[in-house]
């Protein structure tokens, strides 16, 4: 799995503070005003919901998506079911300094919430957050 030129192994260092400008900077990121406002979603929105929040802020990364994953780009609640389909990239999480897979409560899918409960650490502003996502290698 990789987000930019970040590769994923079973446990991959999180990105320092220079590597998460330059995804932003490369449109594989976004920032406040922008990451508050996936703490405005409801937190019972489903991964579609996530999806077009993401794809409406990073286009270039949704295009690359849709290489191979050409729904990705028009799927909504209508057209999905959790654990349907396989998604061009996965929730990632932290464990002491390295990311990996998130552990998702009773679905298989990422919701809103997930993403919330696995941003930044605990009493961290919202602006302040970070949500990682790793690319599903789909060779």
């Amino acid at each position: 799995m990789q987000l930019g030129t970040i590769q994923l192994t079973s446990r991959t260092l999180i990105p320092n503070n220079h590597k998460i400008q330059l995804a932003v900077r490369d449109g594989l990121g976004i920032t406040s005003p922008n990451a508050q406002q996936l703490f405005e979603l409801d937190r019972d929105g489903s991964l579609p919901d996530v999806n077009n929040f993401l794809r409406d802020r990073m286009p270039q990364l949704f295009t690359h998506f849709a290489k191979p994953y050409p729904w990705v780009t028009t799927i909504n609640n209508s057209s999905w079911r959790d654990g349907e389909r396989i998604w061009p990239y996965v929730l990632l999480a932290r464990s002491g300094r390295t990311l990996v897979p998130a552990i998702l409560n009773g679905h298989i899918d990422p919701t809103v919430s997930d993403l919330r409960d696995n941003s930044g650490q605990g009493g961290c502003p919202d602006g302040e957050r970070v949500v990682f996502l790793g690319e599903i290698s789909h060779t």
